[in-house]
This record gives structure tokens, sequence and C-alpha cells, in this order.
């Protein structure tokens, strides 16, 4: 035990012939000279030179490794760096409680100093700390950055050439008596045209499965005979019709919209379902798989430990997510309009406040749902119970067309509010007067989802 105090050549001394560091090194070898589990020291280098410091300090990680778990206290801010898990006390309270990384990062210059610092400064400061971090960890994720950023992106990308304008030419086959002028009227639009014998319309298609229709004119009428109903069958319904009103102008109807234009895509038409979802989706995965991760890894009860309160908490994640949330809605507005060509009647800057603000509600919505998971997987299992529904209830079919009352549930759902307001802007060109009501209704949904999460948090703190 001398020996690793270094006083194996004093032994002989008398106590009261040493130094103030050699009875300090004395007293700490009769504190481990039964081998404690836990072994607590009260300032144990104050008044020791540097270099006799240094060798307290190596004593004390050498007594570490050997399994017993040390408790210093001490006023010297540099010594933080050697223990595992510093607590800051301020005003008979602890303030702070986390590895020493963790701690660090919190600070502007990575000076020790500075954590003492920052634990007595007010829960507004530490809020921004917290977004800071927040932002910082994302950011070294390269994974979280596609998800917000990129994923986003290619997925419209994708629903884009799905829904978006078709180059398909229907195929028709007419019978081998039909009248030639007929048949140059069908080939003179966007159509294969055949011709065959058949008794049959149904079998010939059956057989034939590159047809799309089967067109009859006799005596006892007109008959259309189509695959099945589907996108093509229309396709090819309307090419027949602009050919049988080239032949007969009289029976031309002139059709016309008061928004929107005959001929446009499903995606120009459901556009603004995809950027509400978008907007919404793929920020409430981010948030909720991150605080799930902050809960149970005990980040979320040690910063409750600090002056923070539980509405600073809530606002500082939601400050650092919604900082990817501005740059996601910036990138995912710009893209649609100017490389996807989606068409907008109103001022976009409504779009982008109104994604913006349904990325926030995400955030919150995050939040919520963490509480009832314990794991990432969790998160997951719940999108069919938390997500899914609201696609449907998001604009994608008309309410009025929903049985039951049943689009009634609408309005518990904040991505009606998001896809609603940016319809009325985009669809109807609407300005504020126009979505006023919506921007309200996502407000009052993030304001209630705030007070419920300031709730839950409340079991993280004793009061």
């Amino acid at each position: 035990m001398l020996n690793l105090v270094d006083l194996t050549n004093d032994r002989h001394k008398l106590v009261r012939n040493f130094s103030g560091g050699m009875k300090k090194r004395l007293s700490f070898t009769i504190a481990i000279l039964h081998k404690p589990d836990v072994l607590f020291l009260d300032e144990p280098t104050v008044g020791i030179d540097p270099i006799l410091r240094r060798q307290i300090w190596d004593q004390f990680q050498t007594i570490r490794a050997e399994g017993t778990t040390i408790i210093v206290s001490t006023h010297v801010m540099d010594e933080v760096l050697e223990c595992d898990r510093p607590a800051l006390v301020y005003n008979g309270r602890l303030i702070a409680y986390d590895h020493v990384q963790d701690l660090l990062d919190q600070t502007e210059n990575y000076r020790v100093e500075e954590l003492f610092l920052i634990a007595g400064k007010e829960g507004w400061v530490i809020m921004r700390n917290l977004a800071k971090r927040v932002i910082f960890q994302t950011l070294n994720d390269k994974r979280s950055v596609a998800l917000i950023l990129i994923a986003p992106l290619l997925i419209l990308t994708l629903v884009y050439f799905l829904l978006g304008d078709s180059d398909y030419v229907p195929t028709v086959v007419l019978d081998d008596n039909a009248p030639e002028q007929l048949v140059d009227a069908f080939k003179d639009e966007t159509l294969e045209v055949e011709q065959a014998s058949f008794d049959d319309p149904k079998v010939y298609i059956e057989d034939n499965v590159h047809v799309d229709a089967v067109f009859e004119m006799g005596q006892e009428g007109t008959t259309i005979t189509l695959r099945e109903p589907s996108t093509k069958s229309s396709k090819a319904v309307g090419e027949i019709q602009d050919a049988l009103t080239t032949l007969n102008p009289a029976a031309e109807i002139d059709t016309s919209f008061v928004y929107g234009e005959e001929g446009q895509s499903t995606f120009d038409s459901f556009g603004f379902v995809f950027l509400s979802l978008f907007s919404f989706f793929f920020v409430f995965i981010l948030s909720a798989m991150a605080l799930v991760k902050e809960r149970s890894g005990g980040t979320l009860e040690r910063l409750l430990m600090t002056p923070i309160k539980r509405g600073q908490v809530i606002l500082g994640y939601t400050l650092g997510y919604g900082t990817f949330a501005v740059v996601q809605s910036i990138f995912i507005v710009l893209y649609s309009i100017y490389v996807l060509g989606l068409s907008s009647l109103g001022n976009m800057a409504w779009v982008m406040l109104t994604m913006l603000l349904m990325a926030g509600t995400a955030v919150l919505f995050g939040a919520t749902i963490s509480v009832f998971a314990r794991s990432e997987l969790q998160v997951v299992q719940m999108i069919p119970f938390t997500i899914i529904p609201q696609v449907f209830f998001s604009g994608l079919i008309p309410l009025d067309l929903i049985p039951y009352g049943l689009g009634n549930l609408s309005y518990v759902m904040p991505i009606f509010y998001g896809a609603t307001a940016i319809k009325e802007v985009m669809v109807y060109g609407s300005g504020f007067s126009g979505i006023w009501m919506y921007l309200l209704g996502l407000i009052l949904y993030a304001g209630v989802l705030y007070l419920l999460n300031m709730r839950a948090l409340g079991k993280y703190r004793g009061h």
C-alpha cells in the first residue's frame, strides 16, 4: 500500500514530520487499506502542488481499475476530466449529471470552467444548448439527414412518375366491317387501331392481352368493351370520345373547370396531399425515434435535473428539429415547383408557412408517441395507427364521399388541417383569409400536444 502512494521510503518517519501532501497520501492509504467497494473523498487535492495532485489522481485511477467506486468532491474544475460521470451541484441542488463529453458538448469552447457557468444560468440558455445539441447530433448522423432532406425528394419523384402524365397509347380494336371514315377518325387520335373479326368482344380481349378496348357500332347502338376499370381504360374511352366528336362536331361538349384544367395529371390534382404528408411524416419519424432514445438512455432524465423547465425542454427539441423542418420545407417546395412542375395559383410563402407549422406539430406529435414507445421499433409499429389513417382523411378522398359521417374524424387529425390549407393556396389561390382557420387548427393542435408532453414529462421530475 505504501508503495502505491509512494511512501515506502518514508515508512519509518513520524507522521508529525510529514508534509501536507504526504499526510494526504497517508490518509488515502488508510482509507483503502480494507479495500472498500465505495470510497468517499472530500476535496482530497486541496492545497497540493500540481505534480503531487497528478500523482494522487493516478492513484485514484489505479484503485478504480481494481473495481472500487470512488466518489470525489472538488471545486477544481479541471478534475472533472478525471471522472467518468461528473455531477454539478449549485445552491445545494444537483443541476447536471452526465458523461464528461456530453457535458463538454454543451459548452462553446470545450472548457471545463464553462460547465459551472452554464449550469448556473437560466433554463433558456440550457434550452438553447439543447437545441444546438439536437442539431449537431442530427447533422452527424448521415442517415437522419438523408431521411429529412433526400428521402422526401426521392419519394416525390417516384410519385411524380407514377401519377404524372403518361405516354401510354391504348390499343382499340374495330370490326373488320367498320366504315373507313370511322377508322381514320380513330387513327387521328392517340390510339393504336386494329381491325379484326370476332363474335364475342369479351372473349377477344381475354385472348389478346395487348388490347384495351373493343369498339362496336351497329343498328342496336354503340358499345365499348373494356378490359377492366383502370387508368388505361379511362384514357381509351377519352380518345374514343374525341374520335366520335370529330365525326359529329355537334355532339362535342365543351368542358371547363373553375379550378385546374382538363387533362391535368393525378400528381397535379393531389400534389398538395404529398407536400403536407411528407412535411409531417419524416419529421415525426425522426423526432419520435430520437426522443425514445433520449428517454431510454436516461438523457432526458438527467436533463430535467438542471434548472430547465419542462416547457423549455419541449421547446428545445422543437427548435432543434424545427431547424431541419425549415430546410426540408424549402427543399420540397422548390423541388416540386421548379423541377417537377407542380402548379400553384397562390403565394407559395403561405404553403411554406403551413409546412413549417405542420413540421412543428409533427415534433410534438412524435414526442407524444414516444411516451408510449419503449424502443424505435415500437414507434414504427404505431405508424399504422397514428399516421396511415391520417392519409385517408387528408383530402386524398373527398370527405363528403366517406360514408357514415366518418369524414368528421378528419378534424382530430393534424395532416387534414395542413393539407387543406395547402390545397386552398395551390388549387384555389387563397391567401391568409382563406387558410387562417386551418392554421389556427394546427396551432391549437400543437398547443394541446405541448400540454400533454409537459404532463408526461412530470413523471421524470419530482415537482
